[in-house]
């Protein structure tokens, strides 16, 4: 739960452009997703992939690269992750790739969010939806 709480948090920092806090709530809810020792947890895909966008706006390709790997092997493995949210992590590791220069990689991860989007479009799939007032009272 902290791990997810800290995902939301980093994320809502990011927004409000406040990135040293952001980041380290995203590196905060990986130690702890690692702590447990979830091989799989979903939480960690989020928080692989949050953090893989913010250190890619740094220009950390590399370590971009790595965490959006992550995210994508943590799905692999079974991280149980709503199929209406693949597309876009398929879309944010593209980019990173694009700005690599590795645009067939990008292509093939591009492609692949297109076919899920068709499979599964947004409009007929629930969101979940996290007040920031819930957001507050979890502290």
């Amino acid at each position: 739960q902290q791990a997810a709480i800290l995902n939301n948090l980093g994320t809502l920092r990011r927004l409000e452009g406040r990135l040293p806090e952001a980041e380290a709530a995203f590196r905060q809810g990986l130690l702890q997703v690692e702590n447990n020792a979830a091989t799989a947890d979903p939480t960690a895909v989020y928080l692989s992939s949050n953090l893989g966008m913010l250190v890619l706006e740094r220009k950390a390709y590399q370590e971009a690269k790595s965490l959006f790997a992550r995210s994508m092997s943590l799905i692999e493995a079974g991280a149980e992750v709503p199929p209406e949210d693949l597309p876009q992590l398929l879309r944010n590791y593209a980019v990173c790739l694009q700005k690599m220069g590795q645009k067939g990689e990008a292509r093939k991860l591009l492609a692949r969010a297109g076919t899920l989007e068709r499979e599964f479009p947004s409009d007929r799939l629930p969101r979940a939806t996290v007040s920031v007032d819930e957001l507050a009272r979890a502290r």
